[in-house]
C-alpha cells in the first residue's frame, strides 16, 4: 500500500486550505490523494472477514430504479457470499482496521483531524450496479477508492423523504446537482448533511474513514453510562427498590404512586452521594472525554 507523507493526503493541498475551504462547509475531490494506491487488503479478504464471526457486515442488494432494496446482515455463510449476482450488491463491513491493524496506518494519515473525531475504516466491495442509494449522513466522511471505478452524484438540495417500506433510508427522489467518476487513489469529502448517491461502474472496493459526530442523544446516554459506573465504583449495587407493603393490584400494569415515590428517592440518593463526590452536577468533564473512549456514531 503506498501512501504520501503522514498527515496530507489532500493530494497537495495543505491541510489548513482544506480546513478553512472545505471541512464541513462543502464536498472536495481530491484527485490521486493516495498516489499509485495498491490496497493491502483485496475484495476477497474483505468477503472472508465478512464471514468471522466478529465482524460487523452488511450485504444490501438492489437498485434505486427499482426500489428493491434489501439489507442482510453478517456474519456470512461462503456459500452466501459465492452465489451472489454479477451486479446490483454491495457488501459492507466497518472497523477493518480492528480486525487487520496494519490498516491503522492509513487512519495515521489523518493525523490533521483530531484523533478522537476518527471512528472507524469501513470497507465496501461492489458488483457493477452496487450501491446503498441515494442517501444522507450527519458525520464527516472521506472515501477512498481503492479499487475499480465508482460514480459519485452530489445534491446539496433535495426532498428528505425516504423511501417506504425499505430497510435503508433512501431518499424517495434524488436529482444530481454534481457528479464525479472516482479511480484508485482518487478521494472524495463530503461533508454532513449532504445528499450522495455512489454507484460502482465495475468490481471494486471503496474505502470510507468515517468521523465521530456525538449527537445530544448520545451524549445524554454516555453520561448516564457514566454515573452508573460512577456509582457502582462508589457504592457497589446500593439499595435496591423493595415493597414489603404491597398491595393486591387493580390493574397489573399500573406503577402505582408509592412505587414512584420509592424509585424518585432511589434516584436522589444515588444523585445526592455522587454530589458528594463531585460537587458541581453539571455534566463532568470526564464524562465528555469518556466518550472518546466509548463514543455512540451511525453510519448509513
Amino acid at each position: 500500500m503506498n501512501t504520501p507523507p503522514a498527515g496530507v493526503p489532500l493530494g497537495g493541498m495543505p491541510a489548513e486550505v482544506f480546513l478553512r475551504d472545505y471541512w464541513q462547509k462543502q464536498p472536495c475531490l481530491l484527485r490521486q490523494a493516495f498516489p499509485d494506491f495498491v490496497p493491502a487488503l483485496d475484495e476477497n479478504d474483505i468477503a472472508g472477514l465478512a464471514c468471522e464471526e466478529l465482524s460487523e457486515a452488511r450485504l444490501v442488494t438492489g437498485n434505486f430504479e427499482s426500489a428493491n432494496w434489501r439489507v442482510e446482515h453478517g456474519p456470512f455463510d461462503e456459500q452466501r457470499l459465492a452465489t451472489l449476482p454479477a451486479k446490483d450488491w454491495c457488501l459492507l463491513v466497518q472497523d477493518v482496521e480492528k480486525h487487520y491493524p496494519p490498516l491503522q496506518s492509513l487512519l495515521a494519515q489523518f493525523a490533521f483531524l483530531p484523533s478522537w473525531r476518527l471512528d472507524d475504516l469501513m470497507v465496501s466491495v461492489s458488483a457493477p450496479g452496487g450501491s446503498v442509494g441515494p442517501h444522507v449522513d450527519q458525520y464527516d466522511v472521506f472515501l477512498l477508492q481503492a479499487s475499480g471505478q465508482r460514480r459519485w452524484q452530489l445534491a446539496e438540495q433535495f426532498n428528505p423523504a425516504w423511501q417506504a417500506d425499505c430497510d435503508l433510508r433512501v431518499l424517495q427522489q434524488f436529482q444530481p446537482e454534481q457528479e464525479w467518476l472516482l479511480q484508485p487513489g482518487d478521494m472524495l469529502y463530503l461533508p454532513p448533511g449532504l445528499a450522495h448517491y455512489g454507484l460502482a461502474l465495475d468490481l471494486g472496493m471503496t474505502w470510507s474513514i468515517g468521523l465521530r459526530a456525538p449527537s445530544q442523544a448520545d451524549l445524554f446516554q454516555a453520561f448516564g453510562d457514566w454515573l452508573a459506573e460512577q456509582q457502582a465504583e462508589q457504592h457497589g449495587d446500593g439499595r435496591r427498590y423493595s415493597d414489603p407493603a404491597l398491595e393486591a393490584a387493580s390493574r397489573a400494569g399500573e406503577i402505582a404512586p408509592a412505587a414512584l415515590r420509592q424509585l424518585a428517592d432511589l434516584f436522589e440518593v444515588a444523585r445526592s452521594s455522587s454530589d458528594e463526590k463531585q460537587p458541581n452536577p453539571k455534566l463532568g468533564r470526564s464524562a465528555i472525554l469518556g466518550l472518546a473512549s466509548n463514543p455512540t456514531s451511525g453510519l448509513i
